[in-house]
């Protein structure tokens, strides 16, 4: 994966997790949707 298609993949993992969390606070819970968000966006990126 490139440096582009990680970044991209982390905005958008953290976009949806404030959509899934409700909020743009941070937290351990916001950060692990984020994380996970990311990591199944970035899988999709690379196909």
């Amino acid at each position: 994966m490139t440096i582009e298609k990680a970044i991209s993949a982390g905005i958008a993992g953290n976009e949806i997790s404030k959509k899934i969390t409700g909020t743009s606070e941070v937290s351990a819970g916001r950060a692990a949707v984020a994380v996970g968000a990311g990591a199944v966006t970035g899988g999709a990126i690379t196909f």
